[in-house]
């Protein structure tokens, strides 16, 4: 594995290549998708950059879990063969950095209680495309409004790029792998393995013929048992349009945000409707097997 920290150092980057973007401190999750990308045959670069312009709170930053040499082990045992590991000041340059902005799916949701989030996550995916030119590029299902912006605001921007989705992995007791998952208490990983557990309430009532509204009370109904969950959201989108699902939508995420131990924690399952039937992504669990 051939580890850079700018692209002049390498110039495979002009062939085939797919991408894997990361802000390191990887798990399983980041390592599933260096498996999808070896279905593509060609190089697999993954980058580790800890994108300051997406954190809204310096703390949060400050916080935010990194062990670059443990990153690097993982990396090249997972079969990756570029690391691209930047420093602030070359991708942050201002004579080659362009802001993108998220618009107005980027301040709902996840963008309203983290203003500037997605407007600071496409500017530097868009600054790292720009860089290594992929022609495919993984990203993880768990940040479906993040996946949803990227590919709106980017495909037609980098029209031989192919934008590819895996979906999220998850401990056994459903609770999505995260980087932030470090930050939490033993007791607090279970208490947050509760989150997936009022997503299937909200997917099993609605997927039953209940409405919206009644499908997310019984769901929020679930959640307020557990007074050290503070709720941000819970709600169900088109998962193309990210607007409110009309009689036409054939694909949803159930959304849900929560803050556990002081620890931002955000999950969702995806739903696609076939003549009149559902069917569901819980995702995988660490063995590659579906969860139930």
């Amino acid at each position: 594995m051939k580890i850079i920290s700018t692209i002049e150092q390498e110039r495979a980057y002009s062939e085939e290549a797919v991408f894997v973007p990361t802000m390191g401190s990887l798990h399983s999750g980041h390592l599933s998708l260096v498996e999808k990308a070896k279905e593509f045959s060609c190089p697999i670069w993954m980058s580790i950059f800890v994108n300051i312009l997406q954190f809204n709170n310096s703390e949060d930053y400050t916080n935010y879990p990194k062990d670059l040499n443990k990153d690097i082990s993982k990396a090249e045992a997972a079969g990756v063969d570029v690391l691209f590991t930047p420093d602030t000041n070359y991708i942050l340059r201002e004579e080659s950095l362009e802001h993108v902005s998220s618009g107005h799916k980027g301040v709902i949701l996840e963008g309203e209680s983290r203003p500037g989030h997605f407007d600071g996550v496409l500017t530097i995916v868009n600054r790292l495309l720009d860089l290594i030119k992929p022609k495919y590029m993984v990203l993880g299902r768990k940040d479906a409004q993040q996946l949803f912006l990227i590919k709106k605001k980017l495909e037609e921007k980098y029209p031989r790029t192919e934008f590819i989705s895996s979906s999220i992995v998850r401990e056994d007791s459903g609770l999505a792998l995260s980087s932030r998952n470090k930050l939490l208490s033993n007791l607090a990983i279970e208490t947050s393995a509760e989150l997936f557990k009022c997503l299937k309430i909200f997917y099993s009532s609605f997927s039953s013929g209940d409405s919206v509204e009644d499908s997310r009370a019984k769901a929020k109904y679930y959640i307020d048992q557990y007074p050290k969950i503070e709720l941000d959201y819970l709600e169900i989108v088109d998962a193309v349009s990210f607007n409110e699902p009309r009689k036409d939508t054939f694909g949803y995420f159930i959304l849900i945000a929560a803050v556990v131990d002081g620890v931002r924690l955000i999950d969702n399952i995806y739903l696609e409707k076939k003549n009149n039937k559902f069917y569901v992504d819980l995702g995988t669990n660490l063995t590659g097997e579906g969860n139930k």
